[in-house]
């Protein structure tokens, strides 16, 4: 991921606020015509807490009423937020550590709006190397220097890691090996 993107770059600066009392059931229609995945529960200007997709399908999940269920009671609080000058990398760091896949971001002490692990995704294919070119951030790892890596065809019996999961039996595995294609695990490499 290029270290010099900042989530100011990246972060979403119209979000969907709503309110405590707000139904779960209008946050949800908001979100939906704003075609966002979560909204930012304010009291006044101050964020107070985060509604996501999730939230709102773990409700009607355990058969609760989004109509009469308000923010609040869905809501994950207290907000974790992020200052807008950090880079993306921290920004991804923050939402593995946090197991969360919404930042409120902030500017000074003022809301500026909301980064999503989506952004993060896609700002990080943005910045990815193009036909096997290393990128900014590749060659600050190496010292200056190219590395020769051509990441559109993976070599003759590669292996893969971290834990993945074998495309023939389904297992999870520590290392996955390329057979024609095909990620497997120790176990399938005959079959």
């Amino acid at each position: 991921m290029n270290a010099d993107v900042s989530i100011r770059d990246v972060a979403a600066r119209n979000f969907v606020g709503v309110t405590e009392t707000d139904s779960v059931n209008g946050a949800a229609k908001l979100m939906y015509e704003d075609d966002t995945s979560c909204a930012v529960v304010l009291r006044g200007s101050e964020p107070v807490g985060i509604v996501t997709e999730r939230d709102v399908v773990g409700l009607i999940a355990e058969d609760g009423d989004p109509m009469n269920t308000e923010v609040s009671v869905v809501m994950s609080e207290p907000v974790v937020t992020i200052d807008a000058a950090e880079s993306l990398a921290v920004a991804a760091e923050r939402m593995g550590t946090e197991t969360i896949r919404h930042l409120v971001v902030t500017a000074g002490d003022e809301l500026f709006g909301v980064l999503a692990a989506d952004d993060v995704l896609a700002a990080r294919s943005a910045t990815a190397p193009v036909n096997g070119e290393p990128t900014a951030g590749d060659l600050v790892e190496n010292g200056g220097m190219p590395v020769a890596d051509d990441r559109s065809q993976p070599a003759e019996d590669a292996t893969y890691d971290p834990q993945s999961i074998c495309e023939v039996c389904g297992s999870l595995s520590d290392a996955l090996t390329d057979r024609n294609g095909q990620l497997v695990c120790d176990n399938c490499l005959d079959v």
